[in-house]
């Protein structure tokens, strides 16, 4: 790869993990090198995939390397598992000479291990409750006695209602209101 290139992707590299912190991983390979050892031409925060400069290809390298392909796209957003079970969120850019051989890869990791333990964390206090609607905290008396008669209104309501639809009232159903016959009334 030519020094120009490689000076500016190592500042987008450096940009990226400072943007995104200790979690994201960016590794640039070189893949014109000779030894496999020295593909890893640049990484910041190898710590994600525990990875060093001497670490050599992963199997996307050496995808990128069989045959001399041409036709590989670029690979956004997917998901990739670390030895010790780590789940990855990754990105890779294949670099491409003139000629549109490979010559290098970008690549993005970021380690969503802990965000994901947050979001199972933050879903089991906020799932719905199960009782239906949230109870209303009254700040006064009138209020808890305006939440009391509400809640009698509403059970006397539906319990005259199933009573006139389930054919249990052996009156007419036009006399049914609030739970009261006319009678009461």
């Amino acid at each position: 790869m030519q020094n120009l290139t490689v000076g500016l992707l190592k500042r987008i590299a450096a940009a990226i993990a400072a943007q995104f912190g200790s979690n994201c991983e960016v590794v640039i390979y070189d893949l014109t090198c000779e030894n496999p050892e020295d593909m890893i031409l640049y990484i910041e925060n190898g710590h994600v995939s525990k990875r060093s400069a001497k670490a050599g290809p992963s199997h996307v390298v050496l995808e990128a390397m069989r045959d001399g392909r041409k036709d590989i796209p670029d690979h956004y957003n997917y998901l990739t598992k670390t030895h010790d079970g780590r789940i990855l969120r990754s990105s890779t850019v294949y670099i491409k000479d003139e000629k549109d051989k490979v010559t290098g890869i970008f690549a993005i990791n970021y380690d969503m291990t802990e965000l994901m333990m947050t979001q199972s964390v933050i879903n089991a206090i906020v799932q719905n409750n199960p009782g239906g609607e949230p109870e209303r905290i009254p700040t006064n008396v009138n209020e808890l006695l305006d939440d009391l008669l509400e809640q009698s209104d509403r059970r006397d309501l539906a319990h005259a209602w199933h009573r006139a639809h389930d054919g249990l009232d052996t009156g007419p159903r036009d006399q049914v209101v609030l739970g009261c016959s006319f009678q009461d009334i």
